[in-house]
């Protein structure tokens, strides 16, 4: 199975992104998939940042954390994350926020294999 690519743009989110990240890695490494998360800090403050990196560095070696000198906005550091990345068969995206639960997202990265498979999946949770 060819592992999944999982970019996380984040800006300011040194609050809201490490209750998020280890509850996301714990659930992807009870997976039988391979897995690997790219952290893209979009500009964010030094404190944000430091707090982001601190997230990354505690979740292992599957989590990367790449920091962009300026903000160049979500769209540019999805960007980034996918130009890190050469060697995945998917490449997902999640917010820092954590608003796709992580049972969610191995809920889609586990969908049959098709032999023509979709250029995306969307997955809109609503409550």
């Amino acid at each position: 199975m060819a592992q999944v690519h999982i970019a996380i743009p984040a800006y300011n989110e040194g609050l809201r992104l490490p209750p998020y990240l280890p509850r996301l890695c714990t659930a992807l490494a009870a997976s039988s998939l391979p897995w690997r998360i790219t952290i893209v800090d979009d500009g964010s403050r030094e404190e944000d940042s430091l707090r982001m990196q601190e997230c990354a560095r505690l979740c292992g070696e599957q989590v990367r954390f790449h920091r962009l000198p300026v903000n160049v906005g979500k769209g540019g550091a999805v960007y980034a994350a996918w130009d890190l990345d050469d060697d995945s068969e998917w490449v997902g995206l999640l917010d820092a926020d954590g608003s796709t639960p992580p049972q969610e997202v191995l809920r889609v990265l586990s969908l049959p294999r098709q032999e023509d498979p979709p250029d995306a999946f969307f997955v809109s949770l609503c409550s």
